[in-house]
């Protein structure tokens, strides 16, 4: 039995189950963006990515507002990190084009294990920020109050890294050593044995 491609898009959309309205929704290749109009309808203040596993549909990218093109290296879950921030990727929802679920399951598994870990790493990230948020603004208070004198720092025309202790430290070791001329990096004193370690 035939059925069209936008019935099986708009048939997905609807099953979609969640209890809840995210602000971003990821499709792990959406292919031909059958789907695209259908999430737009049921979700229209959510961005919409799509994780691309193949070049193959590279021009139905325009489709979506933002397109990731995966590879089995081990800093991609780094590069939605990167890119959305911890609070977005909480709020947002993965899914994955049924075809491809269902056609290449090792490979979905590898994003989904890659997703896994910007999303526990989002979470950490909150908790930190959260349990030292008050701790914080005494100590600033506290350090102007001490202060004796102060630098004006040089115009700086990399961006700026800046790193604290953290369960995210250690697993952005090796991404930080890879781009290390890329940034400069700051480092809270708790963070500098860290990576004078590594």
């Amino acid at each position: 039995l035939f059925r069209s491609p936008e019935n099986e898009a708009k048939s997905f959309v609807q099953n979609l189950e969640l209890t809840f309205c995210p602000s971003t929704v990821f499709i792990v290749e959406g292919a031909l963006s059958y789907c695209v109009p259908f999430l737009r309808h049921r979700f229209p203040q959510a961005k919409l990515v799509t994780i691309r596993l193949f070049n193959e549909f590279r021009d139905y990218d325009k489709d979506w507002d933002k397109v990731f093109y995966f590879s089995s290296s081990q800093f991609f879950d780094e590069q939605l990190f990167s890119y959305f921030g911890e609070e977005e990727l909480l709020k947002s929802a993965f899914f994955t084009w049924k075809p491809v679920e269902l056609n290449f399951p090792q490979i979905v598994q590898e994003v989904f294990e890659c997703i896994k870990k910007a999303v526990s790493k989002s979470r950490d990230v909150l908790y930190t920020r959260s349990y030292f948020a008050g701790c914080g603004f005494t100590n600033s208070i506290n350090n102007i109050c001490l202060l004796k004198s102060s630098s004006i720092i040089n115009k700086i025309e990399k961006d700026i890294l800046i790193c604290a202790s953290g369960p995210s430290l250690k697993e952005s070791v090796e991404y930080i050593k890879k781009y290390r001329e890329s940034f400069f990096i700051i480092a809270v004193s708790s963070a500098v044995s860290v990576l004078e370690y590594y």
